[in-house]
């Protein structure tokens, strides 16, 4: 009987994966296609969803449709499909540099080598005696490149030394309560305020303060506004919810320029640990911030 059970929750658990691949799939392109969005169309909270994932996979929401990039990536570099930076875009990243940085993650390799992993055994040698050509030869250019750009550099650095520096602008915004409990809006107080010590510290990103922030607690306007009010190019909101024992708190990265979506994550822990690892939860989202911010310049 008991194997009956688990060999029928096993199926329930295939059919849930199964769904939110496709709604994944038909969604590929779609940069902007995140946590929320998943939910509205598998039709679950996103609570549910995260917790089913974290019981079947083990992952996160954000991760789950990371991974299904990634897979559709391979496939596509496979049947050589377009250049590393078209199939980049085509899986819904916004930057190539960032999806090579989570292709090797997953693979151990850059998508740019797939197509010399199957090479058949009788190419081998010649393509290494190429290979060794080419090494050569890519040596050579190589120093050339380093001096020609010794001397540009150097001539950039004496052109542009009152060069204004800019800096990556951010506000966090109080994170909303879900929870039916009011005493839970001190652990929303508590994450921000760590979040906003550990932005403060990463040079480059210019933090606008709490008391800033907290002036949006009852926010009824739209993230341009805000943006605008503040003089920041990027806004930080977030959620705490209590179920359980646990405390599940969804963040969001926008660009208060264009009113985009750019990043988003959920961490979940259980409620009497939260304060042991509420400075290392702060860690983790300042420097996958940090990242994405760095990435958001390049693709600029």
């Amino acid at each position: 009987m008991e194997t009956a059970v688990h060999k029928s929750s096993q199926v329930s658990d295939q059919k849930f994966i199964e769904k939110l691949t496709r709604i994944v799939e038909s969604n590929l392109e779609i940069r902007e296609f995140g946590v929320k969005d998943l939910a509205r169309e598998a039709g679950m909270s996103r609570s549910l969803i995260y917790r089913k994932l974290q019981s079947t996979k083990n992952q996160s929401v954000s991760r789950f449709i990371r991974e299904i990039r990634l897979e559709k990536a391979m496939e596509f570099l496979k049947q050589s499909e377009g250049t590393v930076s078209d199939i980049a875009y085509r899986v819904g990243f916004g930057s190539p540099a960032y999806f090579i940085t989570c292709f090797h993650e997953k693979y151990g390799y850059p998508p740019g080598e797939v197509k010399y992993r199957n090479i058949p055994k009788e190419t081998t040698k010649t393509i290494n005696t190429y290979k060794l050509l080419w090494v050569s030869l890519g040596i050579i250019s190589v120093l050339v490149i380093l001096l020609l750009g010794s001397i540009l550099l150097f001539n950039a650095k004496n052109e542009n030394k009152d060069a204004a520096i800019v800096e990556k602008s951010i506000a966090v915004l109080p994170f909303e309560n879900l929870s039916n409990d009011p005493e839970n809006k001190f652990i929303a107080f508590g994450i921000v305020d760590n979040i906003l010590s550990q932005l403060a510290g990463i040079n480059g990103i210019k933090v606008i303060s709490r008391t800033s922030g907290v002036n949006y607690i009852r926010n009824t306007k739209s993230i341009p506004e805000i943006g605008l009010e503040l003089g920041v190019d990027f806004i930080l909101e977030g959620s705490v919810q209590k179920y359980e024992e646990n405390i599940l708190i969804i963040i969001q990265l926008i660009n208060a320029n264009e009113d985009k979506h750019i990043w988003s994550d959920e961490f979940s822990v259980k409620l009497k640990d939260f304060l042991k690892v509420q400075s290392k939860i702060s860690k983790e989202i300042a420097r996958e911030l940090n990242a994405i911010l760095s990435n958001v310049e390049v693709e600029a």
